[in-house]
């Protein structure tokens, strides 16, 4: 039980390499998408559940989350046909998060990403969108999408430049006790 949920999130890396391969946006896709989100609900529940947090799980899990991203970014691109305007918003927010990473490596020697509330409110509109697209092919979802996703980019920025110390589970800018409670 120890190791399950750090297999959990590999398995959620395979599975977002299989959406390389899969017709986007078929039933196929959704379906190994959809496994994807279980395997990163339940990874976390199951460290948590079990007492088995690790740092190892944390950046695994951070991981996982990039590379479904990625893999998200690159199969949907042709489909959502973005404009010019949303490409650099795209952009503008990847480097913010990858400031944030950078300042959070040079100030306290780890590369990682906060576990912040608006991550996880960015990563479910993330989880959701493509569900979205299939369905209403709206815009405006994306433009919601986008403006979480900036927002809570700029927050962990802010974070990692004022904090005293890293904590991943810091829960907002303004939680500052130990596992990130106000």
């Amino acid at each position: 039980m120890k190791r399950l949920p750090n297999l959990l999130t590999a398995m959620r890396i395979m599975l977002a390499v299989l959406l390389l391969f899969i017709p986007a946006p078929g039933g196929v896709f959704l379906c190994v998408y959809l496994l994807c989100g279980l395997t990163d609900v339940l990874d976390g529940w199951l460290a948590r559940r079990y007492h088995t947090e690790s740092r190892l799980g944390a950046h695994l899990d951070s991981a996982a989350d990039f590379v479904v991203a990625a893999v998200l970014l690159w199969r949907l691109y042709p489909i959502v046909a973005p404009d010019a305007m949303l490409m650099i918003w795209v952009a503008t927010i990847a480097a913010l998060r990858f400031g944030a990473a950078i300042t959070a490596s040079l100030r306290f020697g780890v590369l990682g990403f906060l576990h912040t509330y608006g991550n996880k409110f960015t990563g479910l509109l993330l989880f959701f969108y493509p569900l979205s697209l299939v369905l209403t092919r709206s815009t405006t979802v994306i433009a919601i999408l986008c403006t979480v996703a900036t927002l809570s980019a700029v927050e962990e920025l802010a974070i990692e430049l004022t904090a005293a110390q890293w904590n991943p589970d810091r829960k907002s800018i303004f939680a500052r006790g130990k596992n990130g409670a106000l």
